[in-house]
C-alpha cells in the first residue's frame, strides 16, 4: 500500500502527518477558504490553527497586494499553474516579513474537489 492510498482511507493519518512537519502547511478551499493549517502556522503567522480554519487565505496578505497580486496568484493555482517565491505576508500582530512560500494546486483522488496546498 502507497502513501496516498493509506491516507485516503485514513484522514486522521493525513492530518497527524501534517501536523508534523516543521513548516508553515496551509491547505485551501478553490474559493481560499483555509480548511487545514499545522500546528507550525502558529510559531510563523501566530495563528493557532483552529484561528485560521474557516478563513479566507486573503488575511495573511498584505492590503496592497489584495487587489492584484494575491487573486492573481490564486488564479495561477486554479488553473494548476504552481507559484514559488518570496511573499510579503502579514502575521496576526500585523507585522509584515517577507516568506518563502509555495503555493500547488492538487486534486484529491475522484478529481471531484480541488484543494491547494500553501
Amino acid at each position: 500500500m502507497d502513501l496516498l492510498q493509506a491516507c485516503s482511507g485514513s484522514p486522521q493519518l493525513l492530518d497527524e502527518i501534517l501536523s508534523s512537519i516543521q513548516h508553515g502547511i496551509i491547505l485551501t478551499d478553490k474559493g481560499g477558504r483555509i480548511v487545514f493549517a499545522n500546528p507550525f502556522v502558529k510559531r510563523v503567522l501566530g495563528f493557532a490553527p483552529d484561528e485560521l480554519k474557516g478563513e479566507d487565505l486573503s488575511i495573511l496578505f498584505t492590503p496592497e497586494d489584495l487587489a492584484h497580486l494575491y487573486p492573481n496568484l490564486f488564479r495561477m493555482a486554479l488553473e494548476e499553474r504552481p507559484f514559488e517565491g518570496e511573499l510579503l505576508l502579514v502575521r496576526r500582530d500585523m507585522t509584515r516579513f517577507f516568506a518563502s512560500v509555495v503555493i500547488r494546486p492538487c486534486l484529491d483522488p475522484t478529481r471531484e474537489r480541488a484543494v491547494i496546498v500553501i
